[in-house]
């Protein structure tokens, strides 16, 4: 019993290590920047401060936490100023005031060559803690490493839960959340020839924008002649077809499937990565050649 306990502290001693590892990062990093450790450690409380506020805001309004485009989104800073009211901006203008003095305070008290050395070595020690999520990204899926990096995060419970951001949060805290959700493939720009061979399949396309054609997406949902069937019937007896699908996805992943039935784009390209709808919404233009578009059009 001992050892098991003694094994599940050492556990938890490293899951909050490498869970802390984006706050330690940014810790190092500021110190390295000649900061002095009580203005560094002010600086990152601030920080904590305005990410759980905005986070605990957007869950209030979207019962959705915030994620690391949120902040780099110039339309998502354009809504945020509006909750800037006077006691918010008194909050920020004591905030800077102290800062400052902070940092003039600290200028009297230089960090040593070897402290700096230390400093510098727990800096690069925290890197692949804190970007342990980018290692598929960078060395590929069936790189060795990055596949032992990926059973480490499930040994130590730090896998990215792309498909239920709530819980993610709950599990693995706001800064590392921030980072999971950091990874996103950039697409690829199209080259001349995929440009003309889409462009020849597009006017080749039937017409049905003079249909009317209504589709219901079930999930996780059957009948057969024995079963469940009379749950259906109304929509047979209104003249609905049905056909059957199969998911190529499961655990998390049918989003990804849905997103493909209901949109007709592809979502395991290869060039894209999390839950599309999540990543990529705001990069899907209004005219996409989707299929409520097509049907709309």
């Amino acid at each position: 019993a001992a050892g098991t306990s003694h094994f599940e502290s050492k556990r938890e001693l490293i899951r909050f290590v490498w869970l802390s590892s984006p706050v330690f990062f940014v810790y190092f990093l500021i110190r390295l920047l000649r900061g002095s450790a009580l203005f560094s450690t002010y600086l990152i409380l601030g920080a904590v401060c305005i990410l759980n506020y905005a986070n605990n805001k957007k869950i209030s309004f979207t019962g959705e936490p915030i994620s690391f485009n949120d902040i780099l989104s110039g339309v998502n800073l354009g809504v945020a100023i509006k909750y800037i009211t006077q006691e918010t901006c008194v909050v920020i203008f004591i905030f800077i005031v102290l800062g400052f003095f902070l940092f003039m305070l600290g200028r009297n008290f230089p960090t040593s060559r070897k402290n700096n050395l230390l400093l510098f070595s727990l800096f690069m020690l925290t890197i692949p803690f804190s970007f342990s999520a980018y290692f598929k990204t960078i060395l590929g899926e069936t790189n060795p490493i990055a596949q032992r990096v990926n059973l480490l995060g499930v040994k130590y419970d730090v896998i990215y839960f792309s498909w239920d951001w709530p819980y993610n949060v709950n599990a693995h805290g706001l800064p590392m959340h921030l980072i999971q959700t950091s990874v996103r493939k950039s697409i690829p720009t199209a080259s001349r020839e995929e440009k003309e061979y889409f462009s020849r399949g597009k006017s080749s396309a039937v017409d049905a924008s003079s249909k009317t054609i209504i589709y219901i997406l079930c999930e996780s949902c059957w009948y057969d002649n024995d079963n469940f069937k009379d749950y259906f019937q109304p929509l047979l007896n209104a003249g609905y077809k049905t056909f059957r699908a199969k998911s190529p996805l499961y655990g998390g992943g049918t989003a990804n499937a849905e997103f493909e039935m209901l949109t007709g784009l592809p979502s395991n390209s290869g060039v894209l990565s999390g839950i599309i709808y999540q990543e990529y919404a705001s990069l899907i233009k209004n005219n996409a050649n989707t299929l409520p578009n097509i049907l709309h059009n």
